[in-house]
């Protein structure tokens, strides 16, 4: 019959208690970073809306222009511009228009804050990537 050692025991049970603890410990920390991100993602979210709710008129200069060209393409389905500008921002915002209504440039607003936290988001994520492909 073996002998019973209580010293190993107590050993090895402190080892496995440690093991759990550090799982435990870099599960919270793994989550806190999420948190973390989230909340700056929100925050930058909020103070985009929060500085275009300060600007003031959005018709002025180019946004004039892109406006005009939007509500082309949503009445007409096209737009002929002669200062040969892209056509693509008008179409986003044509396509805005589409879904809320023609002239909500709140929801233009809305949209652009959107997209430019999912730019972030991207960004943050490609960045993570190729950092994590050099090690």
């Amino acid at each position: 019959m073996e002998s019973f050692d209580v010293s190993v025991m107590v050993r090895n049970m402190v080892l496995l208690s440690s093991l759990e603890a550090d799982k435990y410990t870099q599960h919270n920390m793994i989550r806190m970073k999420h948190i973390i991100i989230m909340a700056l993602l929100l925050f930058g979210f909020f103070y985009r809306v929060l500085f275009v709710s300060l600007t003031p008129d959005v018709n002025q200069f180019d946004q004039k222009i892109y406006r005009g060209l939007a509500e082309q393409i949503y009445n007409t389905g096209f737009a002929l511009d002669g200062d040969n500008r892209t056509i693509y921002y008008p179409l986003f915002v044509a396509g805005i228009y589409r879904l809320t209504g023609i002239g909500n440039d709140t929801a233009v607003a809305l949209f652009q804050a959107l997209l430019d936290t999912a730019i972030g988001c991207i960004l943050f994520i490609c960045v993570k990537k190729l950092l994590k492909s050099d090690r």
